[in-house]
């Protein structure tokens, strides 16, 4: 999971306030300092994409949720999920899923609308990226 977040955005900013933001239908906004990057594309970021041959998610800054970030394996009695997420996002009852962005965190739906956040990794960062 956390391959669609390293390299992290190298971009300093603020994240407020929100630009309004707006794509094939989906409605909402984007933190501030992406609003007027050259790398936001569709909603994502594509500041490393020849690398991991992807896009990423988009630098909203700490959720505001205590706890650690080192990543764990989801598991409950739906589903055993072969991706990674923080320590901290495993058991919030902001962990939300979508069908395109995978897992995302739901806190401050109102502000971002259907421009989720991604999960907050905090101070980690693994060893290497994955480019699989």
């Amino acid at each position: 999971m956390h391959r669609r977040y390293f390299p992290p955005c190298p971009v300093d900013g603020p994240i407020e306030p929100p630009v309004p933001f707006s794509h094939l239908g989906a409605q909402g906004a984007v933190p501030a300092k992406c609003g007027t990057c050259a790398h936001l594309f569709e909603g994502e970021c594509n500041r490393a994409a020849d690398l991991v041959q992807g896009f990423l998610h988009l630098d909203y800054g700490p959720c505001g949720v205590e706890g650690p970030t080192d990543p764990v394996r989801i598991q409950n009695e739906h589903f055993e999920s072969v991706v990674e997420v923080p320590r901290k996002c495993s058991r919030c009852v902001f962990l939300d899923y979508d069908f395109i962005r995978g897992f995302i965190c739901s806190k401050d739906r109102d502000k971002w609308g259907d421009c989720d956040r991604g999960l907050d990794w905090g101070d980690w960062s693994p060893d290497h990226i994955y480019v699989q």
